[in-house]
Parts: structure tokens; sequence; C-alpha cells
């Protein structure tokens, strides 16, 4: 009869207050139905059973029961009641109908069906000595007001009867959820483990594959351009060593009034009047690989493309003429109709060694 719940006091306040409302607005219990019950007889019970439970018939003499002053009764202590009503009923009704009829258990059984107005509502006991299970699913509307919304009473153990007490369920016991009804399995599964993955959580071993994928193709993709244009640039250097010729590869001639012996002279000397030294000349003489070169300087001057695509195109013909025999070979037949310079200008040296 004596609740053993821990209680907590709590400062009730405007806060308190809506959130209480607000958790209690999303609950829907299931209790006893208590349609039946004297409100008054409840509330008189409620007063007293807390003292009474030190006299009869219980007497109890517990530290629980003889400290007890101030608390309140129990959350089953209606439901008590009932019990020891029924059966003090039922010891009446039995010895009504023998005498001693309370210590024979086929009258006892029989005296305990019958149905009366308890604390917790109509009380039916049946034929197997229970009591016949009615519920009620109760909540609060948006107004904060109890509401019954439906009634459940079992006929056998098999067969119940499920009675709603409303109209439209969207403006009743979804009300307090905007009435939406709730999913008849939760988010995350009657466990609590079975919550639906985030997009990160899904996908993202993908993602990572992918983006290592996207990642491997660009640095391929980087190298490969790397490497055209260092080919390039080796390609163009090659082209531009066939003309250019570094200035620390020659070196100049000393004067020495001797000539260079021929396949067809003998020993001969250089005259003064022979030389490129004099002041007018426009040629020096340098020595390159060993080799005599005549030499002209110019001012520094920028080079552009055109003009180092035409030294290419120069040093390409004179390679190929020098490799191939006469000009006749190379240049057939178009050599009579076009000079060479022609030839670089219109830029079609490619057709003419196809012609070759």
């Amino acid at each position: 009869l004596l609740s053993n719940v821990p209680t907590y006091t709590i400062e009730v306040g405007q806060h308190s207050l809506r959130l209480a409302n607000a958790v209690v607005r999303g609950l829907n219990p299931v209790d006893l139905d208590p349609s039946g019950s004297n409100a008054s007889q409840v509330e008189a019970f409620k007063s007293r059973v807390v003292a009474r439970v030190r006299a009869d018939p219980l007497y109890c003499a517990t530290p629980a029961c003889l400290n007890n002053t101030g608390q309140t009764m129990g959350s089953f202590a209606r439901h008590l009641h009932d019990a020891f009503y029924m059966y003090a009923s039922s010891l009446a009704k039995a010895d009504a109908v023998q005498p001693d009829g309370r210590k024979n258990a086929s009258t006892m059984k029989k005296a305990m069906e019958g149905t009366f107005q308890g604390l917790t509502g109509t009380v039916t006991v049946g034929a197997n000595s229970s009591r016949v299970p009615n519920y009620v699913v109760y909540g609060l509307d948006r107004s904060a007001e109890q509401q019954t919304f439906i009634r459940i009473s079992f006929v056998d153990e098999t067969d119940v009867n499920l009675v709603a007490t409303y109209a439209d369920e969207s403006t009743s016991i979804w009300a307090t959820r905007d009435g939406k009804r709730p999913l008849t399995t939760p988010l995350c599964g009657y466990s609590g483990t079975d919550c639906p993955l985030s997009f990160w959580e899904q996908y993202l071993i993908y993602i990572a594959v992918g983006g290592s994928l996207a990642l491997l193709l660009l640095i391929t993709l980087l190298c490969l351009a790397t490497s055209l244009v260092r080919a390039k640039r080796q390609a163009m250097m090659t082209a531009n060593a066939e003309w250019q010729i570094p200035f620390l590869t020659l070196a100049p001639v000393k004067s020495d009034g001797q000539s260079r012996r021929s396949l067809q002279s003998g020993p001969s000397t250089i005259t003064k009047d022979s030389t490129f030294h004099s002041e007018d000349s426009k040629f020096e003489l340098y020595s390159m690989n060993k080799e005599p070169v005549l030499v002209t300087k110019h001012n520094t001057m920028p080079l552009t493309r055109s003009k180092q695509y035409t030294f290419i195109k120069v040093a390409f013909l004179v390679k190929k003429v020098s490799n191939g025999g006469c000009c006749v070979q190379y240049l057939h037949p178009e050599c009579a109709l076009r000079s060479t310079v022609q030839i670089l200008m219109i830029g079609d040296i490619r057709r003419h060694m196809k012609d070759n």
C-alpha cells in the first residue's frame, strides 16, 4: 500500500510545466478502464489508506509502515483494495450457499464469479477466477486535457474487442504529433541500434575509392603532359643543335704567316694581303673541331620564332642534301621551277621529301 518508488522534489515553475506538458503530450499510456469507479470514493481512499495499514485488518508494524506519515499511497493500492474486496465478498457468498462454504474449493470458485464497482472501475471475474481485463488508451489533447482514445476488452484468450472513441485520428490521438501516425517500426528499430546510416557512412568507401582513382588519373595526365612538354622541348633542342654553334667551340686561329697543306699544293706562306684580319674585313678566321671556319660578327638581336624555324628548315635542308647526294636527287623535279628560298618560304619542304 506504500509507494517504494523514489520521489524527487522539483521546483514547479512555468518552464517545468511546459517541459512536463511537452513530455506527456507524446505519451499514450495503456491502463485499466477506470469507468465505473466513484471519484469521491477514490479520494476518500487516498486520504485514509496510508494510516489504515497500521490498523485492522493488516496491522503492519514494520518501520516503513510506522513512519509513513505524509507519504502517498502506492500506485497499486487501489488494485489491492479491489482484490481484498473480491475475496471478502466471495467468502460471504460461499458461506451463504452452504455452511463453511469457504472451505469448499468448487463453491468458493463459483462464489468468486461476478461483477462489482471497485476503485479501479468495473471489476468482472470470470469462470477461471481471473479478472476480465478491460483497458483504455488515453492521452492529452491539444488543450492538455486527458482524453480516452481506445477501449480494449478481451472476449477470450484469442479474441479482443477494440473500440475507438475518436472519429479522426489526425485531430485526436495523433493531434500532438502534428496529425502524423508514428512508424510501425521505430526509425532506429526496437533495439535502438538500427538507425539509418548517414550519407558519409553509406558511401565513404565508394567516395574514397573514386577519389583515389580520380587522383591517380590526374597524376597520370600530369605525368603524360610533362613528358610531352619535355619531349617537345628536347626535339626543339635537337633541331636547334643542327644550326646553333656554341661560341665556346670556336677557337681563334693564330696568324703565324703559314698556310695549311692541301691535297694538291705544297707548303706555302700566307702573305698579309691574303689574311682576313684587315680592318675592312667582315670575316674572322676561327677553328671549330680542328676545321677552319669563317665567322661574321653581328650586333645582338632577338631571335623570333619564325626566324628560328627558318634556321631549322635550312639546317634540315642542308643535312638532307649532304646525305642524299646531288641537289637534283632531292629537289627534282621542282628544282628548276622554284628556288631554295621559295621552297623555304612556302614551307612545303616535307612534300618535296615525299616526292623524292
